[in-house]
């Protein structure tokens, strides 16, 4: 992700992570206590859970300054709050303690875990947040005894299960952040960009919507089950949205639910008289959570899982591009749905086998991706391209005029001359590609082996004429 949060050890980078883990603990710190109703503390305190989950999915600044800086600004918010400096110490060993332990234990987990990525995410979520809570609460209660007067049994079931709600509602937001956010927001817009509103839009429209409208129908009817209302609402939501924006819906409902109850927003006949009440009613909201978040959390393993099998099943296992299979099925696709000129291309990469037995096969390895990668980054959007074995290449794309194939077979030339690989000494290998290529214009009973034939036969005449160069073929 894209901010100070960095990876690079020097210490200005060390220095502005911990200024700004400071600045993020005070500000949340004061959100908090500005939730807090007179003579009692918040019930709503997110400092906890987020610090933690900054920690967790950014591990490059869980250094001791940041945690002092985090820690201090736990302890500024407080005393500029007006609690006495003893008390404010008190409370932040209790903060810090519940952090401490769910760190502890989810920073033991594999990545993919902790990032919300696999289907047992949830579980690991969840027994961090039964561990730092009852951290918490062990601390927490204690001063609350001591400088509030409360009783012990009441005020830790209070910590606990307010805790518990703030760490399952708030850490997966922060913990499903992708690895980059500007580019993560870039493919969103080019992908929304290309498909317009498609049916995925419509199905997250209508989740978004019946959601609204369990919500209105469980706040008009009341009554002990009208916060559940929703949750066939929540379970769709989550198997339409990503984890990251199912998380921040779960978060919204968590709290309206809490200020619902709390308010007498919604009447479901539960007095919220005791502490016994108020647990059992955030215990419920934690539940509740849990739903959606874990239909999000293997939502998100089983769409790796099918997008591990496509790539096995169509992709190339050296170069990433489409295998030979998949390139002959999506090219005849793409020349059988098109009307206009298409353009079929062959392309060989000169005296490939010699770079093999001088340099050996996995510098020939490392060639093969480079082409690849050099080819992939001059092609069109809709181009298909894909490796048909060896050196050998086929591309299928769409073009205006037979000029446009000379073109793009230029194009190429100068991407792959521009493109080598290093030495073992440090010295670079340059490349050098044949393309034959055909274009035609595409009738109903078009067959796309044809044209490869052709291009095919366009490309041995490249070779023949001296190789490094395109032959264009009209058809």
């Amino acid at each position: 992700m894209t901010n100070s949060f960095s990876r690079d050890t020097a210490p200005f980078h060390r220095g502005a992570d911990a200024a700004l883990l400071f600045g993020i603990a005070l500000a949340i710190c004061t959100l908090g206590i500005l939730t807090r109703p007179t003579g009692y503390f918040a019930g709503f305190w997110p400092a906890n859970a987020t610090i933690l989950a900054i920690l967790v999915r950014f591990p490059a600044i869980s250094r001791p300054a940041s945690w002092a800086s985090a820690c201090f600004g736990f302890l500024t918010a407080d005393l500029l709050a007006g609690n006495p400096l003893t008390e404010a110490m008190a409370l932040t060993l209790a903060n810090f303690a519940g952090i401490a332990a769910g760190h502890l234990l989810l920073s033991r987990f594999a990545r993919d875990i902790r990032q919300m990525a696999r289907g047992t995410s949830i579980a690991a979520l969840l027994g961090a947040a039964l561990l730092a809570s009852a951290a918490t609460a062990v601390f927490g209660a204690e001063v609350s005894v001591r400088f509030h007067g409360r009783i012990y049994s009441e005020a830790l079931m209070l910590w606990f299960s307010s805790e518990l709600m703030n760490y399952v509602t708030l850490m997966p937001i922060i913990l499903s952040l992708p690895e980059n956010l500007k580019a993560h927001m870039a493919r969103v817009r080019i992908k929304f960009s290309r498909h317009g509103w498609d049916s995925t839009c419509g199905s997250r429209l209508f989740a978004a919507v019946l959601l609204l409208i369990f919500s209105y129908i469980g706040q008009m009817l009341g009554g002990p089950g009208a916060l559940l209302f929703p949750l066939p609402a929540l379970i769709l939501t989550a198997m339409v949205f990503s984890i990251s924006t199912t998380s921040i819906i779960v978060l919204c409902y968590a709290l309206w639910c809490h200020a619902a109850l709390v308010l007498n927003m919604v009447d479901t006949n539960i007095p919220l008289a005791t502490a016994q009440d108020t647990m059992s009613m955030r215990f419920g909201v934690t539940l509740l959570s849990l739903a959606p978040l874990t239909v999000a959390s293997m939502n998100v393993a089983r769409q790796a899982l099918v997008l591990a099998l496509d790539q096995a099943a169509t992709r190339d296992a050296l170069t990433g591009i489409l295998n030979r299979r998949a390139f002959m099925e999506r090219a005849s696709a793409l020349c059988g749905g098109t009307k206009g000129r298409v353009a079929v291309l062959m392309l060989d990469i000169d005296h490939f086998k010699t770079i093999n037995d001088a340099h050996g096969h996995a510098l020939g390895d490392e060639a093969l991706k480079a082409f690849a990668s050099a080819v992939a980054l001059r092609l069109g959007k809709d181009d298909v391209f894909g490796r048909l074995g060896g050196e050998e290449f086929g591309i299928a794309a769409r073009i205006e005029t037979a000029e446009d194939a000379a073109l793009l077979g230029e194009r190429l030339l100068e991407a792959v001359r521009q493109t080598d690989v290093r030495l073992a000494g440090g010295n670079a290998l340059g490349m050098t590609v044949s393309i034959g290529a055909v274009t035609r214009d595409v009738p109903l009973n078009f067959r796309f082996d044809d044209a490869l034939r052709l291009a095919d036969e366009a490309l041995y005449e490249a070779k023949r004429l001296g190789r490094n160069r395109a032959e264009i073929r009209l058809a």
